[in-house]
């Protein structure tokens, strides 16, 4: 409320500090940011609002403004508002110091700090930086993306979620330093019923047992591809002369799931295991896959049907399975017949059937045998 009697003539107008009311404020320095002033005045008056000297705004007439300003450069500001009638003049000041601090980074999607997904679920990660910075994604502390240029917004996305506990960090770096933050990521696998020649799921545990598929016995250990491989070769391939061993191999998706004997069922398919290796690559890519002989030539890459996990159809350039090779290396893809089992954790084999070699564009050569 204007008082009246603060008109009257030899009592100028009195500014007062209303947000932030405080005269001595500070603020890191955000480029774009900006911070709102707002004062009040005892009687109607023309407000100016300075920065350094400098005229910004003019409001006349008025009793209350506010005005954004945009954060200055690095060190010590002064905001000044004046307020101007017929009775004289008056002001008051802020003294506005702004400093240097990392980027924080905020989480936009999940918000949350946990996730959990399913296996080879596709999940975005997407985040905000409070200024301008170079955003790096990592999974486990293995560089997945990084930003071309700076920039306050950036995102990644996973396609195919890898089973078990996981970090996802992101970290925000400009020249005034670094700032991070981070997700738990579960991920699990539901329960699996297998129907067909082709397991569609990646199991976690596997055990030896007793014979003719009458039950697994002892501690379950941690399955890995080659494993996985293995159960796969011995339900779609032509495992039948290894049935005694096999039969007491056991695989179980993950705890509380039902147990599964490697040869419940026996398609009698023409069924390789395949080794994909680059040592070229950071980290060193080392996986195991099956390998299915479509009829033909064996050296022809399309007689190949390529198979592990949940994906029926395996291409060069699929990254979890079959990447490209480098500048220094190209990947190398060699198909093994299956010879025998030697007990619960491997398989025995001779020299590869072929092997193909996939360059960096994703070309696809059979390697020639040295004589």
């Amino acid at each position: 409320m204007v008082d009246c009697c603060n008109n009257l003539p030899g009592n100028p107008p009195v500014v007062r500090l209303v947000e932030p009311e405080d005269p001595t404020i500070g603020d890191p320095y955000v480029y774009g940011a900006e911070r709102i002033f707002t004062v009040s005045v005892n009687q109607i008056a023309t407000l100016k609002f300075y920065l350094d000297g400098t005229l910004v705004q003019t409001f006349p007439n008025v009793t209350e403004a506010s005005h954004p300003l945009q954060i200055p450069l690095l060190g010590v500001h002064t905001v000044r508002v004046t307020a101007t009638n017929a009775n004289g003049s008056g002001e008051n000041y802020w003294t506005w110091s702004i400093f240097v601090t990392p980027p924080e980074i905020t989480r936009v999607n999940p918000a949350g700090p946990e996730v959990t997904d399913k296996a080879e679920a596709s999940r975005l990660f997407k985040v905000r930086s409070n200024q301008y910075a170079i955003i790096r994604f990592y999974l486990d502390g293995d560089l997945k993306q990084e930003s071309p240029v700076p920039t306050q917004n950036a995102s990644y996305r996973h396609e195919s979620a890898p089973l078990g506990v996981h970090v996802v960090s992101v970290v925000a770096t400009n020249t005034n330093g670094s700032g991070q933050n981070h997700w738990d990521w579960t991920v699990y696998q539901e329960c699996f019923e297998p129907a067909g020649p082709y397991l569609t799921v990646q199991f976690s545990h596997f055990r030896c047992g007793l014979p003719d598929c009458g039950g697994g016995e002892g501690p379950w250990l941690s399955a890995d591809c080659l494993q996985n491989a293995i159960a796969r070769y011995a339900r779609a391939g032509h495992s039948t002369p290894y049935i005694d061993k096999l039969s007491r191999h056991y695989w179980r998706v993950r705890d509380g799931c039902p147990e599964h004997c490697y040869v419940e069922q026996i398609f009698d398919l023409d069924i390789y295991i395949a080794s994909v290796t680059n040592g070229s690559l950071v980290p060193p890519f080392g996986h195991t896959i099956c390998a299915e002989h479509l009829g033909g030539s064996v050296k022809e890459f399309s007689n190949w049907k390529f198979f592990q996990f949940a994906n029926l159809d395996i291409q060069p350039g699929d990254q979890t399975h079959m990447p490209r090779g480098t500048e220094t290396e190209d990947t190398k893809v060699q198909i093994y017949k299956v010879i025998g089992i030697i007990d619960c954790v491997t398989y025995d084999r001779k020299d590869p059937e072929v092997t193909f070699l996939i360059d960096k564009n994703g070309t696809v050569t059979p390697e020639e045998a040295e004589e």
